[in-house]
């Protein structure tokens, strides 16, 4: 069932990776997703893939990469993949805590149609999907729009998605071509000030905190797997995403504007390539990995502007940000598996990236210049399986992340990584992993609302521990996943703003004869919100559950999102802010983006 696979995703979040997403666009999140300490929102640290495209974009004007999901349609969706750590060298920038990859199905059991409603006042939603296929054709394709209009909220979300995968074999193997559209407005907006205010003046809700985002993308990929092991993949696209947001308060007027609109075009090529040769002698097998990919982005214009109600201020003393230019990336790498008995095995591999900014014009207060530099990663890891459903794994190696080419005067940042954990089965149904980490950052990227970007900070360790649960039994299904983290600034031992010191999930599903429930229970811990953890975020709980049950070709379901009403926020933050009659220096105080309210939407579906 989708909804199954989509809880199924949810509950390796926090130890492996999480669903991509976007702060503006609206959903039922309540607490923020983080791996290892770090903040998966921004895109910088964790890798997405979709149908073949990987969707960070290097070099955005939200920060390096900036990742938005919102174009999946996750009844079309494969079983993710996931993979922690910069361990493996086929695993490039922004994989410093994992990545992901999801591909279209191949398949449908049947097409159908579905419908998706929020019926009450406080959450006026509607979803319509349709999944087709051409099984002549081996043509898959599916179609989404959606309409998200509530109170509170000054516009409404509107969004469109397209997805199609064919398959098919020439001379050389089988191939295949994946397409992705999307045309998406959401309202969303930025954090508010949580500092009480004057009763005599407008309340926080009335200040404008933005307009939310506006994107239009068109990706695609194209892949191709041989008879001997080679893998050959071309991938592009071009987007324009416009996104507008206020997190500092500047009071409505002709000068400085209400909000900031940021805007993002660009198309980019791709093309990688990789080959694996297999052998082996007695007891001894063995894999030896070969691969190279480039990739280019023709940055059109990224800007930033101040403006009232997406009009821009021009003219006015508030300045105006606007570079273009085009971003080089390419990477050779290497790695050898080999597998003996007595249950061990070992691999070794190495990568090299090469990154290359060249800005075109600018203007503002942004002062672009070139930057290149070609960085050797080697890693490796060892693991012994004394016996079946036990394994003893130690591994690390050297990560790189692309940085930001607009204000950074780097083109890439390192970062060590190295893990040993154990896996061992108590009983056949139920599977524990511990693993024990440590992550060292040149730089650590944290939200910074001046600059309504995710910016560079100084050199950072992350270090602690992961607690896994899986239990399969019957119709149940049982998960439990628990971090503990501790994240500072190597000069000088202060804290990481936003890491949490802990983090998990527990979920629960059962299934049987058509029917299903779920239920599942996030928890973000207390985290600093300054270096010196003067001000201080609590921790956010958010539970989601739902039922669902099939009557012959229909399905019915149920979910309910922050079950309990309790309210959460989707992020925290500490900066400087300014409500109406307050100095023109602002107010150093915690600023929240509310999550969404308890809601509950019904889904029913039809399959032809």
């Amino acid at each position: 069932m989708v909804w199954r696979a989509g809880l199924t995703c949810m509950t390796a979040a926090w130890l492996v990776a999480a669903p991509p997403r976007v702060a503006s666009h609206p959903g039922s999140r309540s607490t923020e997703y983080f791996a290892r300490g770090l903040d998966l929102a921004s895109g910088s640290d964790f890798a997405f893939e979709l149908g073949g495209v990987p969707l960070n974009l290097p070099g955005h004007v939200r920060g390096p990469g900036f990742l938005d999901g919102a174009l999946a349609i996750p009844e079309l969706l494969e079983p993710p993949a996931y993979l922690k750590g910069p361990y493996l060298a086929a695993e490039g920038p922004f994989a410093l805590a994992g990545a992901a990859r999801r591909d279209l199905v191949q398949r449908l059991d049947a097409p159908f149609v579905g419908l998706t409603v929020g019926p009450q006042d406080s959450d006026r939603f509607a979803r319509l999907v349709y999944a087709g296929q051409n099984a002549a054709r081996d043509l898959v394709f599916g179609l989404e729009a959606r309409r998200d209009s509530r109170e509170w909220r000054d516009q409404g979300s509107r969004r469109f998605n397209g997805a199609l995968r064919r398959d098919g074999r020439n001379a050389w193997g089988a191939w295949t071509l994946t397409l992705l559209a999307s045309e998406d407005r959401s309202d969303g907006g930025a954090a508010r000030p949580a500092r009480p205010g004057d009763p005599a003046l407008p309340t926080v809700e009335d200040v404008k905190a933005g307009d939310g985002a506006r994107s239009r993308r068109l990706l695609g990929a194209w892949r191709l797997r041989t008879p001997g092991g080679g893998r050959y993949r071309v991938f592009g696209g071009a987007q324009d995403t416009r996104l507008w947001a206020n997190w500092t308060f500047f009071l409505r007027d002709p000068v400085w504007g209400d909000q900031r609109e940021q805007v993002d075009r660009r198309m980019f090529l791709g093309v990688d390539a990789a080959r694996d040769w297999t052998g082996g002698r007695g007891n001894t097998r063995w894999v030896h990995t070969l691969g190279g990919d480039l990739r280019v982005d023709r940055v059109a214009a990224v800007e930033v502007h101040p403006t009232v109600v997406r009009a821009r201020v021009e003219g006015g003393p508030a300045p105006a940000f606007a570079a273009r230019g085009l971003l080089y990336h390419g990477a050779l790498h290497a790695q050898s598996t080999v597998r003996w008995g007595g249950g061990w095995e070992a691999f070794a591999g190495v990568r090299l990236d090469g990154q290359a900014n060249r800005p075109g014009s600018a203007r503002g207060p942004w002062a672009p210049r070139s930057t290149s530099s070609v960085l050797a990663s080697p890693r490796a890891g060892l693991a012994f399986s004394p016996a079946e459903g036990t394994v003893l794994r130690l591994q690390g190696g050297l990560g790189v992340r692309s940085m930001d080419p607009w204000r950074d005067g780097v083109a890439q940042a390192r970062a060590r990584s190295v893990e040993a954990s154990v896996q061992t089965r108590p009983v056949r149904a139920w599977t524990v992993v511990l693993t024990a980490y440590r992550l060292d950052l040149d730089r650590e990227n944290l939200f910074d609302p001046a600059a309504v970007a995710w910016t560079a900070r100084g050199a950072s360790r992350h270090e602690g521990f992961e607690l896994r649960n899986d239990v399969k039994a019957g119709p149940w299904t049982l998960e439990a996943l628990w971090g503990w983290d501790r994240a500072r600034f190597r000069a000088d031992g202060a804290r990481v703003p936003g890491a949490p010191a802990q983090a998990g999930l527990v979920s629960a599903g059962w299934s049987r004869r058509g029917f299903s429930a779920g239920a599942a229970f996030r928890r973000a811990g207390a985290r600093p919100l300054l270096p010196d953890d003067s001000l201080r975020a609590g921790r956010e709980d958010a539970v989601e559950a739902r039922v669902q049950q099939v009557f012959g070709p229909w399905t019915v379901g149920v979910q309910v999102a922050n079950a309990f009403g309790r309210k959460a926020y989707n992020q925290q933050f500490a900066y400087v802010s300014r409500l109406p009659l307050e100095p023109a220096g602002g107010v150093l105080g915690r600023c929240v983006k509310p999550a969404d309210p308890q809601q509950w939407r019904l889904e029913i579906r039809r399959r032809f």
